[in-house]
C-alpha cells in the first residue's frame, strides 16, 4: 500500500504497514478473550457476531528533513459482540499502547462512539522514519 512518495522515497510501503498493522492486532489479542476474531479490515456483507475489526489509515504525511519523515494513521476499531457495550467499552480502554520491537507508541487519547451497534474506538498516532540519506 505506497500511498505517498517524498522526495523520492516511499513513506507508507508495505513493511511499514504490516509492522503497523502486526502491532495493533498484537494489541487487540492482548486485551480481548482468547479465541476473539479479528480482522484487520473492513467488513463487507454480514459481520460475525463476536468479533472485532480493526482498520488503519495513513493520513498527512510530512517531510520533516531530509533524514526524517512522519506520518498520521488514523485507527478504528470496532467492537461486535452480544456481551454489551459495557464490556466493549472497558475491554477497548485497556489498550495502552502499541509495540514496535522495544519501542512503546502510547495510545494518548481515543475517541468512543456506537454506530448501528458497533463500538468504535478510533484514535491518531504519529509515526517517524528516520532513513540514513547521506
Amino acid at each position: 500500500m505506497d500511498t505517498s512518495t517524498l522526495g523520492g522515497q516511499s513513506f507508507w510501503t508495505e513493511s511499514v504497514s504490516q509492522a503497523f498493522e502486526d502491532a495493533l492486532v498484537a494489541e487487540i489479542l492482548r486485551v480481548f478473550p482468547e479465541g476473539q476474531k479479528v480482522y484487520s479490515q473492513t467488513m463487507v456483507g454480514q459481520i460475525p457476531p463476536e468479533c472485532v475489526i480493526a482498520t488503519a489509515k495513513p493520513m498527512m504525511a510530512q517531510h520533516a528533513s531530509d533524514s526524517v519523515q512522519r506520518r498520521t494513521v488514523m485507527v478504528d476499531i470496532g467492537v461486535v459482540t452480544e456481551k454489551g457495550y459495557f464490556w466493549a467499552y472497558d475491554t477497548l480502554m485497556m489498550m495502552k499502547s502499541l509495540k514496535f520491537g522495544e519501542i512503546k507508541k502510547t495510545i494518548k487519547s481515543a475517541r468512543f462512539s456506537e454506530v448501528e451497534g458497533i463500538v468504535h474506538m478510533t484514535f491518531y498516532m504519529y509515526l517517524v522514519e528516520v532513513t540514513d540519506e547521506e
